[in-house]
């Protein structure tokens, strides 16, 4: 009886197997529609066959996907700045555009400028300070001379008069010198590793930070205006003769110096490590 018990236990098992292994089989091999309904009925599973009846493969469209934005841009900005920018967005969303703060940012960033209307201001304003820094010194006595009078002037008219040369002197002073900027807000964004070195070289191309560059394009910038009013004398004699030298040549092409879009972040991170194990070095030595 207990023989009889014990090979009908083996028979369930090594059918339990087999239907195990089929299934399996089943599984890994690639069925067609038909060939599953079928196996599901031979397998007594007719609740799973009216279940795939109606059932169809649904096929997503391939999407072309770009690069990945994995490089961050971040740059300080004035109050003035910031409030354009607020206001082209309000604009933006009230027409519903869905375009977002960061991509404003990435588009007017990859954005192109009139190169040749810059070099008809570049043309002018270097002009302009070439002659102002040759008569600095005469410009600066004469402002001396000026003040002098005021204090003992009574005729009122005569003031207007001296005061108003004055602030003539003081701007063209200040032409060629570097003005104090207060950047109190900061804008970030993200780009592609392609588009952060196509910013990197259209700058160094013009003489300028990447971040002045940046503030150029996002808010429409032209020079010899505010938006260049922090530079010294000689950073913007090379900003309009790059000005000038790119609109007769061109921008030329980009350096592809760029192979892994993450290297450089792998790269910080080894300098992070590196400088964490020695102060756990530092520590350990110490006994801490």
């Amino acid at each position: 009886m207990v023989k009889k018990n014990a090979e009908e236990l083996r028979k369930q098992f090594r059918s339990h197997q087999e239907s195990e292994s089929s299934l399996l089989e089943a599984i890994e091999k690639p069925l067609s529609l038909e060939e599953r309904l079928q196996f599901l009925a031979e397998a007594g599973r007719t609740d799973l066959v009216e279940a795939f009846k109606e059932w169809k493969p649904r096929v997503s469209k391939a999407k072309k996907r770009g690069a990945p934005l994995d490089q961050r841009v971040s740059i300080t900005i004035t109050g003035d700045e910031r409030f354009s920018l607020d206001k082209e967005m309000a604009r933006l969303k009230a027409e519903r555009t869905g375009i977002s703060m960061s991509q404003l940012i990435r588009n007017r960033a990859m954005g192109s400028v009139d190169i040749q209307e810059w070099r008809q201001v570049a043309v002018k304003a270097l002009q302009e300070i070439e002659e102002i820094a040759s008569s600095s010194a005469q410009l600066r006595k004469r402002k001396s001379q000026l003040t002098i009078i005021l204090d003992t002037e009574d005729d009122d008219e005569q003031s207007h008069i001296y005061e108003r040369e004055i602030v003539t002197i003081n701007r063209k002073l200040e032409k060629i010198t570097a003005q104090n900027k207060k950047r109190t807000f900061r804008l970030a964004g993200r780009m592609s590793m392609a588009e952060a070195e196509t910013v990197k070289w259209r700058a160094s191309r013009l003489h300028l930070s990447a971040s002045d560059f940046l503030r150029m394009m996002i808010f429409g910038h032209v020079p010899d205006s505010d938006s260049d009013s922090h530079m010294s004398l000689a950073a913007k004699r090379r900003f309009y003769i790059a000005i000038i030298d790119v609109a007769d040549n061109g921008w030329g092409d980009v350096p592809k110096i760029y192979n892994c879009s993450q290297c450089e972040n792998y790269m910080d991170e080894i300098r992070r490590l590196r400088e964490q194990l020695k102060q756990n070095e530092l520590f350990a030595n110490a006994g801490v």
